[in-house]
């Protein structure tokens, strides 16, 4: 799958998407909440990327299912 993200050196250029199972309509779901993340901390000078957000929300789901004593 190759995502509509745009690369500051090459706006034209897609880049590929290194999670197979999302669709593209879950890429672009991502893209937008990544967006918005990066709106947020925009003055912190701190940016995250897709991996760095997925990440975060798979440790959020884990702690989740933990603390509910499920699969850890």
């Amino acid at each position: 799958m190759v995502a509509n993200r745009k690369p500051a050196k090459n706006p034209a250029a897609l880049r590929p998407v290194l999670i197979r199972d999302l669709t593209s309509a879950e890429v672009v779901a991502v893209d937008r909440a990544l967006d918005a993340h990066n709106a947020v901390v925009r003055a912190t000078g701190n940016r995250a990327t897709r991996s760095s957000l997925l990440a975060a929300w798979i440790r959020e789901r884990l702690a989740a299912e933990a603390a509910k004593g499920g699969p850890q």
